[in-house]
Parts: structure tokens; C-alpha cells; sequence
């Protein structure tokens, strides 16, 4: 629910009656002026006897019902609108009519990409993935990650039946930077914030870039720490620090225990929102001529 307050003003210099009537999902909280004071249901039943050149307070009260369920085989809805009427009746029989509209929006978080394969590392090594999260809608988000264990999916196209047969879900070889985070909407887009790789025709649509990392000289910070920027993805985090309105990266390592294949799905849990799940896969070795990733950058996903 939401509160807001409204004025109207008696321009005319003589007195003037009037009773008030609201539509739902919309009511009135209080009716105040100088001379009277009401509240709740007496607003409605009761002749409002305005003074000359004075004004008529209302709080206004919003209360939307509770908002469908969604479903899991059509797109989500994420705003609803709600339309009401503030009716003012005069003692002379005319009417006055103030339109009342209310938004809900429904939040909702992106993750890109939603689904990533670290292809094969070995087990004494890691491969490193920058995921980013987007905030679409035009309310702050709250999140929480987990990990959806295979008997309590279905098959929705992501990877629901189409999990490797031979995989192993193990949740922990997937190490997630971030857990649980608060973020500001509408984000930027993410090409805005330097995370995407140019576009050329003759690259691949999944091409992957290793990132080049740069030695610097350690030079003291101010304050108590020091501080140095070494990585793409220390700086993109610095940025959304900067910047509450850049896509959030999230730093997911992936460190094999045993040459098997892994496929593990993740949900973001919005409060109050749409969840958004993504699908991590892998393969460990044992090989020695088997080199670990160096950090992945998502490009268009």
C-alpha cells in the first residue's frame, strides 16, 4: 500500500458543502480543514462544510490487491496498472471527478549469461566466469542465491531434461563472489558498462576472450588500505560500486574435484519478485596437459 495526499481549495468567496466517495482499490485515510477534522469511513458519510478561501486536505490511501501468481510457461508480467475515481459532490448537484491511478511493479533481476560451460579444467586448477545482474525494473531489488537440486526442477528449455546424463550436481565447485546483494533500478544497459566484446561479423556468436591481466606497481591508497585495480573485473566492480546503476558483477569460479562432468542450476530469489535462474556446467581432468581458464568475460548473451 501507499499513501499519498491531495488539496482541494474552496476559490469562491462564500462557503460550500460537499461529501466525498472514492473507488476501490483506492480510500480515504482523513478529511481536514480548518473547521472539521474526520478520518476512515466517516470521509465518505459525512457533509464537508468548507470554508471561503480554504483548503481541503485529504490522505489518500492506495491499496492494490494481491498481485497474481506468474507462470512458469509465459513471460512474466511485471507492471500492473490500477485506475480509480475521487468523486466530489457539491449541495447544488454537480459533481466533480479526479482521476486516481496507481502502478505496481512486480521486481524482477537478469542475470547474463544464463548459462555458461567452463569446458575442461583440471582438478588442481579453476576457471574463472563474470557474471553480470541487471535490475530492469524501476524498484530497488533485494536477492539471494541458491542452488536448485535436480528432483526440484522442470523442464522449462534451460537445462531442465537437457542436463548431461552422466553429470554430477555438485553445487560446491561453483564459488559465487556474491551471495545476496541490494540493487537500484532501472540498470544500464549492459553495453554501456564495457562488458560486452565488440561486435564483428566474422567472430563467433559464443565467442569467449580471455582476459589480459596487467601487472601494475603497487602504489599506497589513501586512507587506512591500500588499493590496486589488476583485473577487468575488479575494475567493473569498482564501477558498480561508483555507480549503483551499472549491471552488478559477480565472480563465479568453478574448481573441479574429480574428472567427472558437473551441471548445477542456480536461482536468484527476488523478494517479492520474478526469481531468475542459471545453469553452470564443467568437466574436471586429471590430465596434466590440461591448463585452467583464466577468467571469462560474458560477451552478447
Amino acid at each position: 500500500s501507499l499513501q499519498r495526499r491531495a488539496m482541494l481549495r474552496n476559490v469562491a468567496d462564500i462557503p460550500l458543502t460537499c461529501s466525498l466517495d472514492v473507488t476501490s482499490p483506492f480510500s480515504i485515510l482523513t478529511a481536514s480543514s480548518t473547521s472539521f477534522s474526520y478520518k476512515g469511513r466517516d470521509c465518505l458519510h459525512s457533509d464537508l462544510h468548507l470554508l471561503p478561501r480554504r483548503s481541503l486536505n485529504l490522505d489518500i490511501l492506495f491499496s492494490p490487491p494481491p498481485l497474481p501468481p506468474s507462470s512458469p510457461l509465459e513471460p512474466a508480467k511485471l507492471k500492473y496498472d490500477y485506475d480509480g475515481e475521487l468523486i466530489v459532490r457539491f449541495s447544488t448537484g454537480q459533481e466533480q471527478r479526479v482521476a486516481l491511478q496507481g502502478t505496481v511493479v512486480r521486481p524482477a533481476l537478469v542475470a547474463s549469461p544464463p548459462a555458461h560451460d567452463f569446458k575442461v579444467v583440471r582438478t588442481d586448477g579453476s576457471s574463472c566466469l563474470s557474471l553480470f545482474l541487471s535490475n530492469p525494473t524501476e524498484v530497488d531489488i533485494e536477492w539471494q542465491l541458491r542452488h536448485v537440486p535436480r528432483g526440484d526442477r522442470v523442464s522449462d528449455g534451460i537445462d531442465g531434461d537437457n542436463a548431461p546424463l552422466d553429470s554430477v550436481d555438485d553445487p560446491s565447485v561453483f564459488d559465487f563472489s556474491d551471495v545476496t546483494a541490494h540493487m537500484t533500478g532501472p540498470s544500464l544497459p549492459l553495453k554501456s558498462a564495457a562488458a560486452c566484446v565488440p561486435k564483428d561479423f566474422n567472430r563467433l556468436v559464443d565467442s569467449l576472450f580471455s582476459q589480459t591481466v596487467t601487472a601494475l606497481t603497487w602504489k599506497p591508497g589513501g586512507g587506512d588500505h591500500d588499493e590496486a585495480v589488476t583485473s577487468l573485473d575488479a575494475a567493473l566492480r569498482a564501477e558498480a560500486r561508483a555507480n549503483p546503476r551499472v549491471p552488478l558483477p559477480v565472480t563465479v569460479t568453478f574448481k573441479p574435484k574429480r574428472d567427472v562432468k558437473y551441471c548445477s542450476r542456480f536461482r536468484f530469489d527476488v523478494h517479492k519478485g520474478e526469481p531468475f535462474d542459471i545453469v553452470l556446467q564443467g568437466v574436471g581432468s586429471y590430465e596434466e596437459n590440461v591448463l585452467p581458464l583464466t577468467v571469462r568475460v560474458a560477451g552478447n548473451a
